[in-house]
């Protein structure tokens, strides 16, 4: 048995390198290719002509009698073309019959007056997969059959055809045209991950200072696959970012910390398209995106440069200092305190970090102030609204956001404040961050026996240990204690 040659639906248009369709009278040019046998572009003209094709049928006169039936017909027979042309299972000829019986069906129904399809030999609705068949000569050729190419089916082919348009439709991935490459790039892929991001942040499934960092880490690994694809980035492609990582590292570009950072954002990335379906396979060697980093030791701020500092002039920077040492908080924690938080009476601040505020095992550490602390706190905090601190213009002291264009923005006026307090103190170089005054009161309760085991609560982080998860509760006089011999260290009361 000879395979008929496999007709497309559309043809091409050598000299202007289109596709073109002759319907209903009329041509229509549809997307460009390299030649009749560029399949790509057929694919995607396919599509673009079949969108077409509806908005030009539903323009036609509704009204006439039959119009429905009419257009399951034609519909289903288009759809076992389609079925032909892509699978290329067909018998000798089933494609050109099939082709025949929609351009007779189309005449029909541009009679002002189409008849009913029940009341034709050539055809009759089968009411269950919509086959058709000629039910004067069961096949075996009438006149009407032989103008048309019609034939009859019989009962397993009626299932079979069944079958294959059943998975037509539900797979339209069939028909798809294949993406181009700006929708197959990997940057369009990183793109749609970086917007997942920006939304999960929105839903608060993570901070937004989280998401603004990571998507600001990607920016090198979305510069380095700006000319791949999804379908060329695999393991190799890790192996090359990560040797660029790591050579910039050896140039001193980047510390230990940031190479970390990089590749661990990429892996996440890399297994999120995956995940999405982006990638069609992860990467074997995807865990190769990790980077040790050998711990540091914490340097605290000596104890004559926070003394120099505490004897400034009272204002609000010496405050957010009083509060880091006092509390053990960074500049984010100092911009979260919660008017609820503060007892104005007793002169204490029971709170969680935000980092742990979602965890109820999570301690509540209950700080008691020194005088200077709360007295500062009294004269420049608010009691009333959200937050006790704010600048002057009313909002948080410290903020991360996502802006109209996308970007994202980080706000801190507390560190900006301490930079001009050093600077007025004359303290102009080496200046210490702000978060090693949480670093420095640790430290030195830390080195004391008496109050080396309420470091860690005064940190406000997690218990780690069986007996401090399900044994033992901190004593808030012995914390009190603590904070109390850290005053005298720095000669507050």
């Amino acid at each position: 048995m000879t395979t008929a040659k496999k007709k497309k639906i559309l043809s091409f248009d050598q000299k202007s390198k289109r596709w073109r369709k002759f319907y209903e009278g009329k041509r229509y040019y549809l997307g460009h290719g390299e030649s009749k046998s560029d399949e790509k572009s057929y694919l995607k003209a396919l599509e673009e002509w079949q969108k077409k094709k509806a908005e030009i049928d539903k323009s036609e006169n509704t009204s006439k009698p039959n119009y429905e039936d009419y257009k399951q017909a034609i519909e289903d027979r288009e759809e076992m073309v389609q079925w032909c042309i892509l699978n290329g299972e067909c018998e000798d000829c089933e494609q050109a019959r099939l082709s025949a019986e929609i351009q007779w069906l189309r005449k029909q129904f541009r009679k002002p007056n189409p008849p009913n399809l029940n009341s034709i030999s050539i055809v009759q609705k089968h009411p269950e997969n919509q086959i058709f068949d000629c039910p004067d000569c069961n096949g075996e050729g009438c006149l009407a059959c032989k103008n048309t190419g019609q034939r009859t089916y019989s009962n397993s082919e009626k299932v079979e055809w069944f079958e294959r348009l059943d998975c037509l439709r539900q797979h339209g991935k069939w028909v798809k045209p294949i993406p181009d490459a700006k929708e197959k790039s990997m940057v369009n892929a990183i793109e749609r991950y970086i917007t997942a991001r920006k939304q999960a942040s929105v839903n608060g499934a993570i901070a937004v200072a989280t998401a603004g960092t990571d998507i600001g880490r990607l920016d090198t690994f979305k510069d380095f696959c700006k000319d791949l694809s999804v379908d060329t980035f695999n393991g190799q492609s890790i192996t090359a970012f990560k040797q660029l990582i790591l050579s910039r590292r050896q140039e001193g570009r980047y510390a230990p910390w940031t190479t970390k950072a990089f590749l661990k954002v990429a892996r996440e990335c890399i297994r999120w398209l995956w995940e999405n379906e982006f990638l069609e396979c992860l990467p074997r060697n995807i865990k190769d995106l990790k980077f040790k980093v050998e711990q540091t030791e914490p340097e605290p701020i000596p104890i004559e440069f926070v003394k120099q500092i505490l004897n400034g002039p009272d204002c609000r920077a010496k405050l957010y200092v009083l509060i880091a040492l006092n509390c053990g908080t960074t500049q984010n924690e100092v911009s979260n305190i919660r008017v609820e938080e503060v007892d104005w009476e007793l002169g204490r601040i029971n709170r969680k970090r935000i980092k742990t505020s979602k965890f109820e095992k999570c301690p509540r550490a209950n700080y008691k102030l020194w005088d200077k602390t709360f007295d500062l706190l009294k004269q420049y905090g608010n009691r009333e609204g959200d937050y006790v601190l704010l600048n002057e213009n009313g909002v948080q002291l410290v903020r991360t956001f996502f802006d109209e264009k996308g970007e994202h923005q980080k706000v801190d006026n507390i560190r900006m404040a301490y930079k001009r307090y050093c600077e007025a103190l004359g303290m102009v170089k080496d200046i210490p961050s702000f978060k090693r005054f949480r670093k420095t009161s640790s430290n030195l309760a830390f080195n004391n026996p008496e109050f080396k085991e309420y470091y860690q609560l005064f940190l406000g982080q997690a218990p780690t240990t069986i007996g401090e998860k399900h044994y033992v509760r901190p004593d808030k006089d012995t914390l009190d204690n603590a904070i109390a011999w850290l005053g005298e260290q720095y000669n507050i009361k």
